[in-house]
């Protein structure tokens, strides 16, 4: 069958090359080269390119390009591009993603050369690992790592490139920042900004570092601390602040 224009289809197992209507509804598994409609359910689901309000998969499902606002998977659910409002599954992967939210225990964003990454409002996890580059609102989770740039402005995270507000967690480290680093421990290369936490290491920091012991190699601010460690600029061990100039 290659196209199914209707209202609704309800089947075992439906398979149109081409769909468009109101709704598909299929008990076992739905499999589409283009769905053009409002909703989409089934309990397996493979669709290339899918326009429409919501699709849903029971257990797992995967679509090429998908644009609407839902998208929920039970289990698994990978949108190779998604545009759209949230996403929702125990476990999201896609490569570019464009959305409210993306919502799981495990969120993934593969990386492609020819990829632009992740931009999103939310994104929320236990564990959230974008391999390309991040723009957006909020990432929480566990554990969240972030490959290469990280624009927006919170992150609980390690991350190569941080620009925002704070990354904020247990514990942090980057390799260049621009915000602050917050946290019990905290790790930076080339930092521009506030460190605050019990532990507080960076190569080249240009800023503040508020903690029980600080370490700069190349400190160009003010460090305040216990303990304070300047290994150029200032005094090299000094107790409660340290001013480099």
């Amino acid at each position: 069958m290659t196209s199914h224009p209707c209202a609704l289809l309800l089947g075992l197992h439906n398979a149109p090359e081409h769909f468009g209507g109101g709704a598909e509804l299929g008990l076992t598994l739905s499999a589409n080269k283009t769905f053009q409609g409002g909703f989409a359910v089934s309990f397996l689901r493979s669709i290339g390119q899918l326009h429409g309000i919501a699709q849903v998969s029971v257990l797992s499902g995967q679509t090429e390009a998908f644009t609407g606002a839902l998208s929920v998977g039970g289990f698994f659910h990978r949108d190779i591009t998604f545009v759209g409002g949230l996403q929702i599954a125990a476990v999201n992967s896609t490569r570019h993603f464009i959305g409210l939210a993306q919502v799981g225990l495990i969120n993934g964003l593969r990386k492609k050369s020819d990829d632009r990454g992740f931009e999103v409002a939310l994104q929320v996890g236990s564990a959230n690992l974008t391999a390309k580059s991040f723009s957006g609102g909020v990432q929480v989770g566990l554990f969240n790592l972030t490959r290469e740039d990280w624009t927006g402005a919170l992150l609980l995270a390690w991350t190569e490139t941080f620009r925002g507000f704070a990354q904020i967690a247990p514990l942090n480290a980057a390799k260049d920042i621009w915000g602050a680093q917050i946290g019990a421990a905290n790790r930076s290369e080339n930092h521009r900004g506030l460190q605050a936490g019990a532990f507080n290491l960076a190569d080249h920091m240009h800023g503040v570092q508020i903690g029980v012991f600080n370490q700069a190699k190349h400190p160009r601010g003010l460090q305040l601390g216990l303990v304070n460690l300047s290994d150029q600029g200032g005094l090299p061990v000094i107790p409660i602040v340290n001013l480099s100039p």
